[in-house]
C-alpha cells in the first residue's frame, strides 16, 4: 500500500478553495504455501503444496479532493462551506486469498467418533467410516490435494469508490466556541461481491436429513 498526496489551500476576499488529489497504489498477491498432511488420516488429508500466483489484485486510484468557503462578513464569523471527495477502499487479505486453494478457509471433514478409551481425543480406530463422510469444507473431498480453486478473482477487478458531497453553514459565537449545521450525501460505486459461478438446483443435494 503506497499513497501520496497533494493538496493546496487559495482564498481571495472572502473566497477560500481548497484543492488536492490523492493516489492509493494497492496490491496483494498469493505466495507459495503447504501443508502437512493430517497424522491421523493422511489419506483423506493429504499434503498440499500450493506454488502460489493467480492473478492478484493491482489497484490504483487517484482520488480528487475540492473544498469551497464563503465568509459573509469577511471575518469569518458566518461562513458557508461546501466540499466534494472519492475515496477508495481499502485492500484486505481476504480479498487477496479468495482465489488461494489452501488459504482461503481451513480444510475440514466430518465423521462421528466414539470416545472408547475415555481420553477426549480422537484416534484413527475411533472414527465411524460405516457411516460414512457427514460433510466437508474446505476441500474437494473426491480430490482432497486438488489445487485448484473454484474461486476466481477477475483481472480488471477495480476497487470501490464512494463520492461524498458535504455542506455547512457556521458562525463563531466567541473565540472559544463556534456553532454549526452540517449535511453530507455519499454513494458507494463498486462495491465487491462474490458470485457463485456456472452452478444450479442440481449441483446440491440434501444431506443428513
Amino acid at each position: 500500500h503506497v499513497e501520496v498526496y497533494l493538496q493546496d489551500n487559495l482564498r481571495r476576499g472572502r473566497l477560500g478553495l481548497s484543492v488536492g488529489l490523492r493516489a492509493d497504489r494497492l496490491a496483494g498477491r498469493n505466495l507459495a504455501s503447504a501443508v502437512e498432511a493430517n497424522p491421523l488420516v493422511p489419506e483423506l488429508l493429504p499434503a498440499v503444496s500450493y506454488a502460489g500466483g493467480g492473478p492478484g489484485i493491482r489497484w490504483l486510484d487517484l482520488l480528487p479532493r475540492l473544498g469551497l468557503s464563503w465568509s459573509f462578513d469577511g471575518q469569518g464569523t458566518w461562513a458557508a462551506r461546501a466540499g466534494y471527495g472519492a475515496f477508495g477502499a481499502s485492500l484486505g487479505a481476504g480479498d487477496v486469498t479468495f482465489d488461494n486453494p489452501i488459504g482461503r478457509e481451513p480444510a475440514s471433514l466430518t465423521y462421528y467418533w466414539l470416545d472408547r478409551n475415555g481420553d477426549h481425543a480422537v484416534q484413527r480406530g475411533e472414527l465411524d467410516f460405516t457411516r460414512g463422510q457427514l460433510g466437508a469444507s474446505g476441500l474437494d473431498p473426491r480430490a482432497p490435494a486438488s489445487t485448484v480453486s473454484p474461486h476466481v478473482i477477475d483481472p480488471s477487478l477495480r476497487a470501490p469508490r464512494t463520492h461524498q458531497v458535504t455542506g455547512a453553514l457556521e458562525r463563531g459565537v466567541s473565540a472559544a466556541l463556534r456553532l454549526g449545521i452540517q449535511a453530507s450525501w455519499s454513494r458507494t460505486l463498486g462495491s465487491l461481491w462474490r458470485p457463485l459461478r456456472n452452478l444450479t438446483l442440481a449441483d446440491y443435494v440434501i444431506r443428513g436429513a
